[in-house]
């Protein structure tokens, strides 16, 4: 019984931390990448996000962390053989797209109330 109650509780710890996970925002992603590859991303930096956007992490001391985290996914094999020069990009533009975003949020939401109305005033 208390194996059972351990290994519950070992689920819920599991999928609560992932939950809350910063996610990669799609708008920032290369054009030619995969939803599988940007979920390797996530899943390779996901607590590194969290940093980022919590500001605790610049830039370059992330993008160190992540590139770091990322060579030694692929040297391991564990990318779905998925190499650096593509999941690296993934990363490198989604740690700068949450930067900027915490570092300059009135920009953001004067350019998302601006798409609001646009997306308003053409909807059919």
């Amino acid at each position: 019984m208390k194996k059972f109650i351990a290994i519950i509780l070992s689920i819920i710890i599991m999928t609560s931390t992932t939950a809350f996970a910063t996610e990669i925002p799609r708008e920032s992603t290369p054009l030619n990448v995969t939803e599988e590859q940007i979920c390797i991303v996530e899943n390779l930096i996901g607590d590194i996000l969290d940093e980022v956007q919590n500001g605790n992490l610049g830039y370059t001391l992330a993008a160190g962390y992540a590139n770091t985290r990322i060579r030694k996914a692929v040297i391991a094999d564990e990318t779905n053989g998925h190499g650096y020069g593509i999941l690296s990009p993934i990363a490198q533009n989604a740690i700068r797209g949450i930067r900027d975003k915490m570092l300059r949020p009135e920009t953001y939401n004067q350019y998302e109330e601006y798409l609001k109305n646009l997306t308003c005033r053409y909807s059919y």
